[in-house]
């Protein structure tokens, strides 16, 4: 049994061996054949690939020459364009040559011919030359022939026919200048005449009107008839009293005043609204009233109503009697120009590019360019770098003397050092005291000026110093609020002043600004009979310790103008 089994297992193996062979001669053949297949793919392959290689060759190399014979072609193209150009700038350097050639040629034959010319000509001038000396010789023995003729030497002749010669070139050009004197006179005076006809058509009535008649205006008709007064004696009267016109006619309400001379139509303007307003109209009266209202106008005026020039920036009319009153009654400048320099500042300004500009008035000495100045009130000390006037422009001069206005420029940046008033003399010759100066100017209304960004707080300050330099009327402080922070108080004339100063800030140094509402300066009586002033609530003292608060009052004269209803 044992031994069928193993006999089966040695069979089943030998198949298993035999089976295992078979499959490899099988794999054998098959890898075989594939093999040989691959190979033959491969050798296909090659072939094929050899047979594109070559057509891909023989395409590249007929591409090739392609290119070659096309870029050859125009290659040869640009050598013959080359070659073409250069022929033709060997030709026009040829034609230029020859040009050049022909023109040497013919400037020699010029030079030849100049040269022929100039020598022909200095022979000439030597022969004028000749002629010249001839001419002299016969000329003098002329001349000492004419003077022994003449028994009179050649100069005086001279002298002597030169003399006639002015005198009737004198007497020719003093009738035509007569003549000519004459005809624009007379086409003058026939221009002028058609000018002041059509003048006064235009405006002569208007003109007349406004400077010969004024119009009083009244309530009725039964103060028109008041004025006129029985049988006119009261028109008279104001007539006579005040050599004024009284115009009564059928203008309701109004009464006409006709005068050349506006001070008395304005004496008898005030005089009528005097007595008007008092109701009694009578002679007597009338004379009182015209004397006292004459007597207001003259403290007003500061001189005599009958003295007063009239005059008007409007027309023109009487400049010229100003100028004249200017010249007899205006005392003339006096002031010695050997003394030590005395200067009164009267204005200044400061100028961005040499700093502030003095105006000043010279009362004694003289000052020159680069002289070292001493201001009397500051102490300080500067070099004079230049000195002139306007008129209006600005002219430089060497220097100033007594007597005169001009401006000095010391080249000053510190605004604190000029002040209006102050008084300048030389630093090695020392006046002994200063001038008088201007009277400070105190303020009457106060507000606070505050810059709407903190940080513009020292440009205001600059700007304000700057403006402080020709307005010695303005005055400021600094001043901090809870709610606006840093500004400054300042002090000025009036409402129109301080609306003036903060046009001028915010256009001229662009600041804009808040302005808080404007006081005035207050007195206070104390209970203990002292007086204090303040110009600033905050400091009100406690109202326990306060008598009486004090406001500031003005007394005024008004005066109005002449007002006509059209």
């Amino acid at each position: 049994m044992e031994y069928f089994t193993i006999i089966n297992f040695v069979l089943v193996f030998l198949g298993l061996l035999i089976g295992f062979v078979i499959s490899k001669f099988l794999e054998k053949t098959s890898i075989t054949k594939s093999l040989e297949n691959a190979k033959k793919e491969t050798e296909n392959i090659l072939k094929s690939a050899s047979i594109e290689g070559e057509n891909i060759k023989k395409d590249k190399i007929f591409q090739a020459k392609e290119k070659f014979l096309e870029l050859k072609s125009e290659h040869e193209k640009h050598i013959l364009s080359r070659e073409k150009n250069l022929t033709d700038v060997q030709k026009r350097i040829k034609d230029k040559e020859s040009q050049v050639s022909n023109e040497l040629s013919i400037n020699k034959k010029n030079n030849q011919s100049l040269n022929d010319k100039i020598s022909s000509f200095d022979k000439k001038i030597e022969l004028l030359d000749k002629k010249s000396e001839q001419v002299d010789k016969l000329h003098k023995e002329q001349v000492e022939k004419l003077e022994k003729l003449s028994s009179m030497s050649a100069s005086d002749a001279k002298k002597e026919l030169v003399q006639s010669l002015k005198e009737e070139a004198k007497t020719e050009a003093l009738e035509l200048t007569q003549n000519i004197i004459e005809d624009a006179k007379l086409t003058a005076m026939q221009e002028a005449k058609k000018i002041v006809i059509n003048t006064i058509q235009r405006v002569g009535t208007e003109e007349a009107i406004d400077n010969c008649v004024s119009v009083f205006n009244i309530e009725s008709d039964d103060v028109k008839g008041r004025i006129i007064g029985r049988e006119g004696r009261n028109i008279r009267a104001i007539e006579s009293a005040t050599g004024v016109e009284i115009i009564v006619d059928d203008t309701p309400e109004a009464i006409i005043l006709s005068c050349f001379d506006s001070v008395r139509r304005e004496v008898a303007r005030l005089s009528l609204h005097k007595l008007v307003t008092d109701g009694r109209i009578h002679p007597a009266r009338i004379e009182e009233v015209v004397k006292k209202t004459k007597k207001e106008i003259e403290d007003v005026i500061g001189i005599e109503a009958d003295d007063a020039i009239l005059c008007s920036a409007k027309t023109g009319q009487g400049i010229e009697d100003v100028l004249e009153t200017v010249v007899h009654k205006v005392p003339a400048p006096v002031g010695d120009i050997k003394k030590p320099l005395k200067a009164l500042i009267i204005d200044a300004w400061f100028d961005n590019y040499v700093g502030v500009v003095m105006l000043v008035r010279v009362i004694d000495g003289e000052i020159k360019a680069k002289d070292k100045i001493h201001l009397m009130a500051t102490k300080d000390e500067y070099a004079c770098e230049s000195v002139g006037i306007f008129t209006p422009k600005s002219i430089v001069r060497d220097s100033l003397g007594a007597g005169e206005v001009g401006f000095v420029i010391a080249g000053i940046k510190d605004l604190e050092s000029t002040k209006v008033g102050d008084t300048i003399t030389l630093s090695k010759n020392k006046a002994d005291e200063a001038l008088p100066g201007f009277k400070e100017i105190q303020p009457q209304v106060f507000a606070g000026l505050y810059p709407i960004e903190s940080n513009q707080f020292d440009a205001l300050r600059t700007a304000l110093e700057k403006l402080k330099l020709n307005d010695a009327s303005l005055n400021f402080e600094p001043e901090n609020s809870t709610a606006l922070g840093f500004g400054f108080r300042c002090g000025f004339l009036g409402l129109l002043h301080m609306d003036i100063i903060q046009e001028r800030l915010e256009r001229e140094y662009e600041m804009e600004l808040i302005t808080t509402a404007p006081t005035v300066v207050y007195e206070l009586l104390l209970k203990n009979d002292e007086v204090i002033s303040i110009e600033n609530p905050s400091r009100l003292p406690d109202l326990s310790t306060i008598e009486e608060i004090r406001e500031p009052i003005i007394n005024l004269n008004i005066f109005r103008n002449n007002i006509r209803d059209r």
